[in-house]
Protein backbone atom coordinates (compact mmCIF):
# COMPACT_ATOMS: atom_id res chain seq x y z
CA UNK A 1 0.00 0.00 0.00
CA UNK A 2 2.81 2.40 0.78
CA UNK A 3 4.79 2.12 -2.44
CA UNK A 4 2.22 3.67 -4.73
CA UNK A 5 2.50 6.84 -3.14
CA UNK A 6 6.33 7.34 -4.07
CA UNK A 7 5.50 6.50 -8.29
CA UNK A 8 6.48 9.65 -10.30
CA UNK A 9 4.16 11.96 -12.07
CA UNK A 10 3.25 10.66 -15.30
CA UNK A 11 5.10 13.50 -17.95
CA UNK A 12 3.57 14.06 -21.36
CA UNK A 13 5.97 13.73 -24.63
CA UNK A 14 5.69 16.16 -26.82
CA UNK A 15 7.51 15.26 -29.92
CA UNK A 16 10.19 18.92 -30.47
CA UNK A 17 8.99 19.14 -34.23
CA UNK A 18 5.39 19.59 -32.53
CA UNK A 19 6.84 21.86 -29.79
CA UNK A 20 8.74 24.43 -32.37
CA UNK A 21 5.84 24.56 -34.86
CA UNK A 22 3.50 25.73 -32.10
CA UNK A 23 6.54 27.75 -30.38
CA UNK A 24 6.66 29.13 -33.99
CA UNK A 25 2.59 30.13 -34.51
CA UNK A 26 3.11 31.96 -31.68
CA UNK A 27 5.90 34.03 -32.43
CA UNK A 28 4.95 34.71 -35.54
CA UNK A 29 1.05 35.88 -34.54
CA UNK A 30 3.21 38.02 -32.15
CA UNK A 31 5.64 39.87 -34.72
CA UNK A 32 2.54 39.90 -37.15
CA UNK A 33 0.57 41.85 -34.43
CA UNK A 34 3.45 44.34 -33.68
CA UNK A 35 4.29 45.04 -37.42
CA UNK A 36 0.73 45.00 -38.67
CA UNK A 37 -0.96 47.42 -36.05
CA UNK A 38 0.85 50.78 -37.34
CA UNK A 39 0.06 49.51 -41.00
CA UNK A 40 -3.82 48.85 -40.69
CA UNK A 41 -3.92 52.38 -38.63
CA UNK A 42 -1.94 53.63 -41.97
CA UNK A 43 -3.85 52.20 -44.12
CA UNK A 44 -7.31 53.39 -42.67
CA UNK A 45 -5.94 56.69 -42.05
CA UNK A 46 -5.66 56.66 -45.91
CA UNK A 47 -9.09 55.41 -46.99
CA UNK A 48 -10.54 58.02 -44.21
CA UNK A 49 -8.64 61.50 -43.62
CA UNK A 50 -9.51 63.50 -40.66
CA UNK A 51 -8.30 66.07 -43.48
CA UNK A 52 -9.53 69.51 -43.54
CA UNK A 53 -11.35 68.44 -47.18
CA UNK A 54 -12.81 65.37 -45.39
CA UNK A 55 -14.63 67.57 -42.62
CA UNK A 56 -15.63 70.60 -44.96
CA UNK A 57 -16.90 67.45 -47.10
CA UNK A 58 -18.57 66.16 -43.85
CA UNK A 59 -20.24 69.73 -42.82
CA UNK A 60 -21.34 70.65 -46.10
CA UNK A 61 -23.44 67.15 -46.34
CA UNK A 62 -24.94 67.53 -42.57
CA UNK A 63 -25.70 71.15 -43.75
CA UNK A 64 -27.84 70.04 -47.12
CA UNK A 65 -29.55 67.38 -45.05
CA UNK A 66 -30.52 70.13 -42.57
CA UNK A 67 -31.74 72.25 -45.52
CA UNK A 68 -33.94 69.35 -46.83
CA UNK A 69 -35.05 68.73 -43.23
CA UNK A 70 -36.06 72.46 -42.86
CA UNK A 71 -37.65 72.54 -46.32
CA UNK A 72 -39.95 69.10 -45.53
CA UNK A 73 -40.92 70.80 -42.42
CA UNK A 74 -42.17 74.10 -44.35
CA UNK A 75 -43.74 71.61 -47.46
CA UNK A 76 -45.31 69.76 -44.02
CA UNK A 77 -46.79 72.66 -42.54
CA UNK A 78 -47.77 74.42 -46.37
CA UNK A 79 -49.58 70.46 -46.32
CA UNK A 80 -51.44 71.18 -43.29
CA UNK A 81 -52.59 74.22 -44.30
CA UNK A 82 -53.87 72.65 -47.60
CA UNK A 83 -55.81 70.51 -45.48
CA UNK A 84 -57.27 72.65 -42.84
CA UNK A 85 -58.56 74.98 -45.89
CA UNK A 86 -60.08 71.40 -47.07
CA UNK A 87 -61.79 71.21 -44.48
CA UNK A 88 -63.28 74.91 -44.31
CA UNK A 89 -64.28 75.30 -47.99
CA UNK A 90 -67.35 74.41 -49.72
CA UNK A 91 -67.23 71.44 -51.88
CA UNK A 92 -67.25 73.22 -55.17
CA UNK A 93 -64.18 75.34 -54.46
CA UNK A 94 -62.04 72.42 -53.18
CA UNK A 95 -60.25 71.39 -56.98
CA UNK A 96 -57.27 74.21 -56.39
CA UNK A 97 -56.85 73.37 -52.77
CA UNK A 98 -56.87 69.90 -53.66
CA UNK A 99 -54.51 70.35 -56.85
CA UNK A 100 -51.90 72.20 -54.46
CA UNK A 101 -52.04 69.21 -52.13
CA UNK A 102 -51.12 66.81 -54.49
CA UNK A 103 -48.48 69.06 -55.46
CA UNK A 104 -46.77 69.48 -51.71
CA UNK A 105 -46.98 65.58 -51.29
CA UNK A 106 -45.00 64.93 -54.71
CA UNK A 107 -42.69 67.81 -53.42
CA UNK A 108 -42.05 66.46 -49.72
CA UNK A 109 -41.83 62.53 -51.07
CA UNK A 110 -39.29 64.13 -53.63
CA UNK A 111 -37.18 65.85 -50.52
CA UNK A 112 -37.67 62.35 -48.47
CA UNK A 113 -36.01 60.79 -50.93
CA UNK A 114 -33.30 63.44 -51.15
CA UNK A 115 -32.50 62.97 -47.73
CA UNK A 116 -32.14 59.57 -48.09
CA UNK A 117 -29.67 59.43 -50.64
Amino acid sequence: GHKEACEPIPTIEVPLIDYLIGHQLRTALFLFEEVAGPWVKAEMGAHYPDSSEAIETATAIKQQHDDLESQIAKVETAYRAQLGLLKTTPKAERQPIQQEKKKLEAERGQLKRQLQQ
